[in-house]
């Protein structure tokens, strides 16, 4: 019968290294380079592309299944580029795409939100509508990183251009806000267009409308060729470097908005609740502010509201007469109107 502690000399003398002083010492090193090495692998190993087409056409038939909304063909650009690896599925990509919501919809520009199963497959997707255009479609956009150039299309043709990058609102449109206006901004961002830091959006609207458009990036400016002539656009300055007698730039333009407002606001956006909900609240809120004003004046009296609005007026207790203007005096006015 062997005692344990011959047993503990025994493996001692087998695993024990000049860089361990016990079995156990040697085993929890061995075990932490074997497993940092295994973690190391999958990171770094590349997740072998799914066979329906990759991220992009998996993204696309997701988009379509779960939110109902028809990408086009080739319209995929991924802001970031998609992840890779055993542990792709814990991070989130941002793609650029353009959609409608029935065939005989109008296309709008749409970011998605995605995430990236280890074989390329898109796991799920979240969707935001970037313009929500009523009277025109979105039919064609040149990107490179972060910058995505939009055309505009109407009955008459394009009728004007949106540079849009996706790296975040000038910082400028709110440096000055008190820190509560920032966050506010911050949470209407978010639901606007998917993202804390928002998007930077300059309009160019064209004198005149285009039959016809190509677009591109040259030396690190945009440009756009239509049937009047190039518009080259260089990111970071509204104005047109060449063609500004073509398009008139409009920049985007905050303003803070008051607390009850923003709040009514931001909590009907909230997909859960939506619109029906509030408007339900409010109708209620006001049905019982009428009960209790009704209330209050039949207790107060008709002559409180009177000095009510006497006070209001500045009327001091004189009685208001309108006075008609010298040029309508003569004329035959009946009553009402």
């Amino acid at each position: 019968m062997i005692c344990v502690p011959d047993a503990r000399k025994a493996l001692r003398r087998a695993v024990a290294t000049r860089w361990a002083g016990s079995p156990w010492e040697a085993g929890v090193r061995a075990s932490l380079v074997i497993l940092g090495l295994a973690v190391a692998a999958v990171i770094l190993l590349p997740g072998t592309q799914a066979g329906d087409g990759g991220p992009s056409r998996t993204l696309i038939t997701l988009l379509g299944q779960k939110h109902g909304i028809i990408v086009d063909e080739g319209s995929v650009h991924w802001i970031d580029p998609p992840g890779s690896g055993a542990f792709s599925d814990w991070f989130v990509s941002r793609a650029a795409v353009v959609g409608r919501t029935d065939e005989d919809a109008l296309r709008d520009l749409y970011l998605v939100r995605v995430r990236l199963a280890p074989s390329g497959r898109a796991l799920a997707a979240s969707p935001t509508n970037l313009t929500n255009s009523f009277n025109a479609s979105d039919e064609a956009f040149v990107a490179r990183g972060s910058l995505l150039l939009l055309g505009t299309l109407t009955g008459n043709g394009y009728a004007a251009l949106e540079l849009i990058d996706f790296g975040g609102e000038n910082a400028e449109l709110t440096r000055s806000w008190p820190l509560v206006e920032r966050l506010k901004n911050s949470i209407t961002n978010y639901q606007q267009t998917g993202q804390w830091k928002g998007i930077q959006r300059t309009r160019y609207e064209l004198s005149v409308p285009s039959t016809s458009i190509d677009m591109g990036f040259e030396d690190g400016v945009v440009l756009a060729s239509l049937d009047a002539g190039t518009i080259r656009i260089r990111p970071g300055t509204p104005e047109p470097v060449q063609g500004g007698e073509l398009a008139e730039a409009v920049e985007s333009t905050k303003a803070m908005t008051g607390h009850v407002g923003w709040i009514v606001d931001t909590v009907r956006a909230v997909p859960m609740i939506g619109k029906e909900k509030i408007g339900w609240l409010e109708a209620k809120f006001y049905n019982l502010k009428d009960v209790f004003m009704r209330s209050f004046y039949s207790i107060a009296g008709e002559g409180y509201a009177a000095r009510e609005i006497e006070e209001d007026m500045d009327l001091a207790g004189e009685p208001y007469v309108f006075e008609l203007p010298e040029g309508m005096k003569e004329m035959d006015i009946t009553w009402p109107p």
